[in-house]
């Protein structure tokens, strides 16, 4: 059973925060994932958002005109494969033509790709925008517990999300389907990735014992999971565990995953000590060491990522500290929080069109 976070303290009760701040580290150092309570998303909610992606997986019209292949930051329908049977629809950050990230070339950052508008599918990119907002909402509180778990000030996670590098996922997992996977043994790339599901299950974790350990679906809970970068930034102290959908389900299955990773420009530089004998990004990236690691960005990482598993060659701009130093604060003046004097002790709210 995995350990359970709940959200729903006030933030002004610091002695609540630090019980979940212990139970966070507990579920991190356990297996990479853990669940979530007091998120804020209600049933309805939650069911609404799984009924808006029935409508759209069964609208074969739009999925064809939004084919990810016609976006340019593969954003939009992605088909079943010869060794996946997912399917999904991909959205990123909505950001304006003029936005400082746009205007300055930077890969994967720009506008998604929308179906048209039917009657199943009213509101469906403002009910999607909206619910990725709430997203990165609830995603700033888990990420206050994530700095306090690793002994840095509540806020220093969030600090480095000035434009945050996120992608919401409609899946959905046809029945009998005859293939291995739904979705083949993988880590995420990200920091923080956060799931709702339906009623039925399919998610599996690889526990330490080497056994797949399937995850129960709850009404109330959210399943969340240590991403590469989350790893990296606890020095491998929290792992970013291999996880699955297997294949042949008795029943369709639908999920919504939320990836949440840092800015574009942020540092991978772990936040506290390395534990002990931990070399996987070494072995993985094959860098010569982790000190080469610890100054890379977001952007070196998941270009290198996409160069492993997609052998997709990234084009991105060279730019010098000066430059980034001026869009980043571009970026800045765009953002729309609280109050600075009340950031400490409220979640963080985006407005970064």
């Amino acid at each position: 059973m995995l350990i359970n976070v709940d959200l729903s303290y006030d933030l002004d009760d610091f002695a609540a925060e630090a019980e979940q701040v212990q139970n966070l580290r507990r579920g991190f150092e356990q297996n990479g994932f853990l669940t979530l309570t007091g998120h804020g998303i209600s049933a309805e909610r939650k069911a609404e958002m799984l009924k808006l992606s029935r409508a759209f997986f069964a609208n074969k019209e739009l999925k064809d005109a939004t084919d990810l292949e016609r976006s340019p930051l593969g954003r939009g329908y992605e088909k079943p494969t010869s060794y996946e049977y997912k399917e999904s629809f991909m959205t990123g950050l909505e950001l304006a033509d003029n936005h400082p990230y746009v205007q300055a070339g930077l890969p994967f950052h720009g506008k998604n790709q929308w179906p048209e508008e039917q009657s199943d599918l009213q509101g469906f990119k403002e009910k999607l925008l909206s619910y990725q907002a709430d997203m990165l909402a609830i995603t700033a509180k888990v990420n206050r517990l994530l700095s306090l778990s690793l002994g840095q000030d509540a806020e220093t996670i969030n600090d480095r999300v000035t434009v945050p590098h996120c992608m919401l996922r409609l899946l959905h997992y046809r029945k009998n389907n005859q293939q291995e996977n739904g979705i083949a043994p993988h880590t995420d790339w990200g920091c923080l990735s956060l799931i709702i599901q339906d009623e039925n299950a399919g998610l599996e974790i690889l526990d330490k014992a080497g056994q797949w350990q399937l995850i129960v679906p709850a009404e109330d809970q959210m399943v969340v999971n240590v991403g590469n970068i989350a790893e990296i930034l606890s020095g491998g102290h929290y792992p970013s565990t291999l996880h699955r959908v297997a294949g042949n389900l008795d029943k369709d299955r639908y999920s919504i995953a939320f990836f949440c990773d840092l800015d574009y420009f942020s540092s991978l530089k772990p936040l506290t000590g390395l534990k002990e004998g931990w070399h996987r990004y070494e072995q993985e990236l094959d860098r010569p060491c982790l000190d080469d690691l610890a100054k890379m960005t977001v952007a070196d990482y998941v270009c290198l990522m996409h160069e492993r598993d997609f052998e997709l060659t990234v084009d991105r701009p060279i730019l010098s500290d000066k430059k980034i130093e001026q869009i980043q604060k571009l970026a800045k003046q765009r953002l729309t929080k609280n109050v600075r004097g009340q950031k400490r002790r409220s979640a963080l709210k985006w407005n970064i069109s």
